[in-house]
């Protein structure tokens, strides 16, 4: 009797490990401050989303975020 045909799992991947980061700039560096210190003065829900972000690789922490402030609209 034939044995059934048994598909295996391919092996597991292995994990890439992080780049280290370069040195930032004093004007990089005070730049991610700046970003950091305006979501938590108008955005704080989105620092969980940020701190999540950074934990799975997508972004390199504070140096990856940006701050725009809506512009309000003087023709409501």
């Amino acid at each position: 009797m034939k044995k059934p045909f048994v598909q295996q799992a391919p092996p597991p991947r292995p994990v890439a490990q992080p780049k280290p980061l370069r040195q930032l700039s004093p004007a990089e560096l005070d730049k991610a401050r700046q970003a950091r210190d305006d979501i938590h003065a108008h955005q704080p829900e989105l620092i969980p989303m940020i701190k999540q972000l950074q934990e799975l690789g997508m972004i390199d922490g504070w140096r990856s975020v940006s701050f725009t402030e809506k512009e309000e609209n003087e023709n409501k």
